[in-house]
């Protein structure tokens, strides 16, 4: 994203500081947050490049933070780019999908292979 010409990276969200400046200090990004909707409320964004992997909870991967985030953002009228997968299981893409097509926002998913 950094080296398009037409977007501009105006805040990164982390929950590890460690991660939170290292990203920000390579792309001179000044506003940090360690709270995404803190972010989406102080600082004026056209869309979130939401990148987030399923959280493992008693052996089994769960999505569902991922799914809060980017129905949070569609809600606050927000474009979201994501990192796969897009949901583990498919009602909860259909939710995010829906949650876009509800707001009139852009979604897309980004897969390496």
């Amino acid at each position: 994203m950094a080296e398009f010409r037409d977007v501009e990276l105006k805040a990164v969200c982390d929950l590890d500081e460690e991660k939170l400046n290292s990203t920000c200090d390579k792309y001179g990004i000044e506003l940090r947050f360690k709270d995404y909707k803190q972010m989406l409320k102080e600082v004026d964004l056209d869309a979130v490049y939401v990148i987030m992997f399923p959280i493992p909870i008693g052996g089994y991967q769960h999505a569902e933070p991922l799914v809060d985030v980017v129905t949070y953002c569609l809600r606050k009228k927000k474009h979201v780019f994501l990192e796969k997968p897009p949901g583990i299981s498919t009602e909860q893409t259909k939710k995010m999908a829906e949650a876009a097509a509800a707001n009139n926002r852009r979604t897309m998913v980004g897969f390496n292979r």
